[in-house]
């Protein structure tokens, strides 16, 4: 396809924009139209912005039913705390005139991130007949590729068409295969291009029942603007900890508990550790009560405020065990901070002995090895660590305008 960047237009569609995945959309849309690249993000989220436009359906019975789909949904899985689900009961919408906005931008690429129960797939292709624009889905989950659930565990049933699903009551097996069964035909009639944000992700995506076969596939790692994340070194003695605090059981968070109190009674640990916690504040009585030296800097707002969270650290600890990335990976090697992790897709790939520490086995117990050699260094070692990272090839590959390049080039193929 013979295509100009200044020609392009490029529309974004996710039924949200929050937490980490909307973050990077949001960046991403930005990025291009810095590029000279006409893009517009289509959501059901209410921003406030002339390049964001919000979609909702005309019916009442439907915006009704999404305000509550995922308490409704919550209560149907048989494992709350573990699994996130989307049943495609009813699309919010359903009409094209609800997606006119869409018709009126006339894009030459759609890019579905997060449909889940927001736009009906046949109004989809019924629009792509229309304008002749190419589709590509961006998973930042698992749920484009399984009947229903974003991360899938240690579950393979997405490799035979998402049967016996162990996420859902009994019930609703036929459910989770109808949903798998849309997907496909959709990706079958559409004749889509796929990106996936890490190498891990490309393979599993090949092995999904909904994909095999298809070419058009693309590895494209979140790309880091290094004018805004970029290096800063510290004298401290202490050394801060970059921690992103959540709730959420895949997110870890119980094992760095178990592991800290291990280490509650370590007198050395403690005079030199640092926690630097952004976030949820689920940590923080823990951290109080048991006299963890740490600060809490809350939700950062923008790049800026996050970027500065970066520099005023020297770690960063992940302890996700089903992630996609997490993108903060990216931004703390463009940083040069150590990562600290467990072995999520992204951090399999990114991190190595010249930028951190990846824990593959006994989380809680290697966690603690790691954390208390790292309390046993000194100032000068941890500041020859982070400007190692410096000759690390892997932070070359996360400069945003590589990835451009690699995206672009994408385009012109498909």
């Amino acid at each position: 396809m013979n295509i100009r960047k200044e020609s392009i237009k490029i529309a974004h569609l996710s039924l949200d924009l929050s937490a980490g995945a909307g973050v990077y959309i949001t960046r991403f849309h930005k990025f291009l139209t810095q590029k000279n690249i006409k893009s517009k993000i289509f959501t059901n989220s209410k921003i406030k912005d002339s390049k964001i436009e919000t979609l909702n359906s005309q019916n009442l019975f439907l915006r009704v039913y999404f305000f509550f789909i995922k308490k409704i949904n919550f209560f149907l899985l048989k494992d709350k705390n573990k699994y996130s689900f989307y049943f495609k009961w009813f699309y919010l919408i359903n009409h094209l005139k609800e997606i006119d906005p869409i018709n009126k931008f006339k894009p030459d690429f759609l890019i579905i991130y997060n449909n889940n129960s927001f736009i009906n797939y046949n109004l989809i292709l019924k629009l792509q007949k229309k304008l002749n624009f190419k589709i590509i889905v961006y998973p930042l989950d698992m749920e484009p590729i399984t009947g229903g659930c974003h991360y899938f565990w240690e579950c393979k049933n997405f490799e035979k068409k998402c049967v016996k699903c162990p996420a859902v009551i009994g019930l609703l097996q036929n459910q989770v295969k109808k949903n798998m069964r849309i997907k496909a035909d959709f990706y079958k009639s559409s004749n889509l291009g796929l990106i996936s944000g890490t190498k891990t992700l490309s393979k599993i995506i090949k092995r999904s029942s909904i994909w095999q076969g298809k070419k058009n596939l693309l590895t494209l790692y979140s790309g880091v603007d290094k004018k805004k994340f970029y290096p800063r070194i510290i004298y401290d003695k202490k050394f801060n900890i970059l921690y992103r605090s959540s709730f959420n059981l895949r997110k870890g968070e119980n094992i760095l508990k178990k592991t800290l109190l291990k280490l509650s009674s370590d007198y050395q640990f403690k005079s030199k550790i640092n926690f630097v916690v952004i976030g949820s504040n689920s940590i923080n009585d823990f951290l109080q009560k048991n006299n963890f030296n740490y600060k809490y800097l809350g939700a950062p707002q923008n790049d800026k405020d996050l970027s500065n969270v970066y520099k005023q650290s020297d770690f960063f600890l992940n302890t996700s065990i089903q992630d996609g990335g997490p993108m903060m990976i990216n931004e703390a090697i463009m940083c040069n901070l150590p990562v600290i992790s467990f072995p999520t897709q992204l951090a399999t790939e990114a991190i190595n002995k010249s930028n951190g520490f990846l824990i593959k086995s006994n989380f809680s117990q290697n966690l603690s090895f790691v954390l208390k050699k790292i309390s046993k260094l000194n100032r000068y070692q941890v500041n020859q660590m982070k400007n190692n990272i410096n000759k690390n090839l892997f932070k070359k590959e996360l400069d945003r305008e590589y990835q451009f390049k690699k995206f672009f080039h994408f385009l012109k193929e498909l």
